[in-house]
């Protein structure tokens, strides 16, 4: 008996002393975090990609943060709102030195520094939209997170059961999942589906227009959705609220040589300055994907047949380097703008990366309710303007 009781009290010693110890790895790795987020590195003489990945690589690196770890903190709670009613854009809050470094991910939830968002439901979601008609106009990332948007609002994919660690638009192609067409118009992907939208009453609308290059905005093409000019021309089409416009990884020419941040910002960037102010719908800019060049499959980069592999691999480096003189600029400018690539800034952005371009869809559930709270305030009131974006 008395062994039987040693051999009791070795295991559960044993145990607590495990226990311990895990604890105390845990609260050194959660005061790395707290370390940096307090003093993150600072981007002063930071010139390129290449010194900005350097950077990234200063911040603990915790990758099972993503799946796992500790939840929501009571510090956590106690943070200001990030997007309220007493302030629009908290993006200073958001993204210490410039966009070096923005926050960390947790069991996927997103926590950016000094500030949070609030979580939404599918349900919070619609009862904000109301009868308000959301545009996302441009290439492949906009795609996806369009696709990400309509699928949150119309609740009709359970996300727990579908493989979440594809893009959007795999999970699309994988699942079946239909749009609602409109006849004569090939560029575009409208949610809800119009049973949908009977059966339950809906009026908001989820337009997603493909433009993936320079010439497929141009001679009048944009402006003609950006004026509504399409939704007076064909049945079952809303007009637009607010859209929200990325291109320029397709486009060749700006990524021919550095710096690529200001012809980025000229020529693609550029194209929706010289709209926005010209049109009836009010527009948002939409960042890049910053990328790992890790997670990188041949392919992931698009940026036209005709470009080869090595300087796709580079596109990389574009990437971020237009990312960040974009965001400063418009920043500087107080021109809207929505930092989508905020999350992507983290020690565990090689995680949250697809192809090395597209993000996980779980990734964009997660901007998905980031943008809610732009567009939505606390009684889940619509007030989607572009002030809530500057």
């Amino acid at each position: 008996m008395n062994a039987y009781v040693k051999v009791l009290f070795l295991l559960f010693s044993s145990f607590i002393i495990i226990k311990f110890l895990l604890s105390y790895t845990y609260s050194l790795e959660q005061h790395d975090i707290e370390k940096t987020s307090n003093n993150p590195p600072s981007t002063d003489g930071v010139t390129d990609a290449e010194q900005y990945d350097h950077l990234l690589r200063k911040i603990p690196r915790l990758s099972k943060e993503v799946h796992g770890g500790g939840g929501m903190t009571a510090k956590h709670h106690q943070k200001p709102l990030c997007v309220s009613a007493n302030t629009t854009y908290v993006r200073p809050l958001e993204c210490a030195n410039l966009d070096t470094y923005c926050g960390d991910w947790k069991r996927k939830k997103w926590h950016p520094q000094g500030c949070r968002y609030r979580d939404f439901t599918s349900a919070e979601a619609r009862q904000c939209m109301g009868n308000h008609t959301l545009g996302f106009i441009g290439d492949s990332m906009i795609r996806n997170f369009g696709l990400s948007v309509g699928l949150f609002l119309s609740d009709r994919v359970d996300f727990g059961d579908v493989d979440n660690e594809l893009s959007m638009d795999k999970v699309v192609e994988k699942e079946g999942i239909e749009w609602t067409k409109v006849k004569k118009v090939d560029n575009l992907l409208l949610a809800p589906l119009e049973s949908e939208a009977t059966k339950n009453n809906w009026k908001w609308q989820v337009q997603i227009w493909e433009m993936p290059l320079r010439s497929t905005l141009q001679g009048g093409k944009v402006e003609e959705v950006l004026n509504n000019g399409k939704a007076s021309k064909y049945d079952g089409l809303h007009p637009i609220d607010l859209a929200f416009w990325l291109h320029g990884i397709n486009d060749y020419g700006w990524f021919q040589e550095y710096p690529y941040g200001p012809k980025f910002y000229e020529q693609m960037t550029g194209e929706w300055l010289r709209v926005r102010g010209t049109v009836q719908v009010p527009s948002v800019w939409f960042s890049m994907n910053n990328n790992c060049l890790e997670g990188y499959k041949p392919g992931g980069l698009y940026m036209g047949d005709w470009i080869d592999e090595k300087t796709k691999i580079k596109g990389f480096n574009m990437v971020e380097d237009a990312n960040r003189f974009v965001h400063n600029k418009l920043r500087e400018l107080k021109l809207p703008y929505f930092d989508a690539a905020a999350v992507l800034r983290s020690p565990q952005r090689c995680e949250l990366s697809y192809n090395g371009l597209h993000v996980k869809m779980w990734v964009n559930i997660e901007r998905v309710k980031m943008l809610f709270n732009h567009l939505c305030d606390e009684d889940l009131n619509w007030v989607g303007t572009v002030d809530r974006f500057v």
